[in-house]
C-alpha cells in the first residue's frame, strides 16, 4: 500500500539524514506543496476538486531531471492513473531552474532527482619561470 512503500523510499534515499526539508513551493489559495530532501522532491495538492496544470516547481542549480517514483494517483492505491511515470527535464525561465508538472486533486507526487555531472577541471599548470634580474651598474664607492 501507499504508506508502506512511501516509508521504504524515505528509508532507501535517507532521507532524514537532511535535518530540515526544503521549501521548494507553496500556494495557499491552491493547497498546494512541494518541498524537497536530499534527492527526493514531495509534491502535494490537498485540494479536493482542482487539479493544477503547467505548475513550475523551483529545482536546486544542479538538477538535470526529475523522475516519478511513485504517485498517489497510481492505480495499484486506488488513483486514476493521471500522473504519468516520466521524468521531467529541468528547464530555466528568468535565470531559475524548474520542472513544469501536472498534480491532480488531492495526489501526492514523489520525483527524484537526478544531478547534472560536472566536469572535473583540467589542473592548471604550473610555468616555473626563470627569474631574470637586469645588472645596473655599480655606482662608484667613495672612500
Amino acid at each position: 500500500d501507499f504508506d508502506h512503500d512511501m516509508v521504504k523510499l524515505c528509508k532507501e534515499h535517507s532521507i532524514f539524514n537532511q535535518r530540515m526539508a526544503n521549501l521548494q513551493l507553496m500556494k495557499a489559495p491552491e493547497q498546494m506543496v512541494c518541498f524537497a530532501r536530499c534527492d527526493l522532491f514531495f509534491v502535494f495538492n490537498f485540494h479536493s476538486t482542482n487539479s493544477l496544470e503547467h505548475v513550475l516547481i523551483p529545482v536546486y542549480p544542479d538538477s538535470k531531471e526529475l523522475t516519478v517514483e511513485m504517485s498517489s494517483d497510481d492505480e495499484k492505491y486506488g488513483g486514476f492513473g493521471n500522473v504519468a511515470k516520466q521524468t521531467y527535464e529541468v528547464k530555466e525561465f528568468d535565470g531559475v531552474r524548474y520542472v513544469e508538472l501536472y498534480i491532480p486533486a488531492r495526489t501526492a507526487i514523489i520525483l527524484k532527482e537526478t544531478k547534472e555531472e560536472v566536469k572535473a577541471e583540467k589542473p592548471v599548470k604550473k610555468t616555473t619561470r626563470k627569474r631574470t634580474t637586469k645588472k645596473t651598474a655599480e655606482a662608484p664607492v667613495e672612500e
